[in-house]
């Protein structure tokens, strides 16, 4: 139920933002990126369309990527994680389940602090203003993908 509201609540969020345009994109998601975004969206109570749509704009679902300090397909920075990946017992980010798993735990605490994915995919991305501008309803251009994605991916049958 809350997984469903979830993408009705997407859809409005796009519906009014003025100026946005669809997404269309492969969406061919390799099986275990799938399968461990299922894995931890039934954990974490997050739509598992979510998780790939945030991996396909971080990583276009490529596990070896590195940028700096952010390794994997949900591009988790280390050094921030460190704490958290010791707590869930993840070693190596470039691991499939691994970087998933930190990504859906992160995700999860920032929606159990700010209850708005809008606000969420903002602080996930890293942007400043993303709890402010949140509270006006005035999303970035990337949340606003990642939700585009997350609609797009629920469309499908299979992924």
């Amino acid at each position: 139920m809350f997984k469903r509201s979830l993408l009705i609540s997407l859809a409005l969020i796009l519906f009014l933002s003025a100026g946005f345009t669809s997404l269309a994109s492969d969406n061919n998601v390799p099986e275990d990126v799938q399968e461990a975004a299922v894995k931890y969206g039934d954990e974490y109570d997050i739509s598992p369309e979510l998780l790939l749509a945030i991996i396909y704009f971080e990583s276009r679902y490529i596990p070896t990527v590195d940028n700096g300090d952010c390794k994997g397909l949900m591009q988790i920075n280390e050094p921030y994680h460190k704490e958290r990946m010791e707590r869930l017992g993840v070693t190596d980010l470039h691991d499939v389940d691994s970087n998933i798993h930190v990504g859906a735990d992160y995700i999860a605490e920032l929606y159990e602090n700010y209850g708005d994915y809008g606000i969420v995919l903002g602080l996930y991305h890293g942007e400043p203003k993303a709890i402010r501008n949140g509270r006006k309803g005035i999303y970035s251009k990337y949340t606003l993908l990642v939700l585009s994605k997350a609609l797009e991916l629920d469309d499908k049958e299979d992924f």
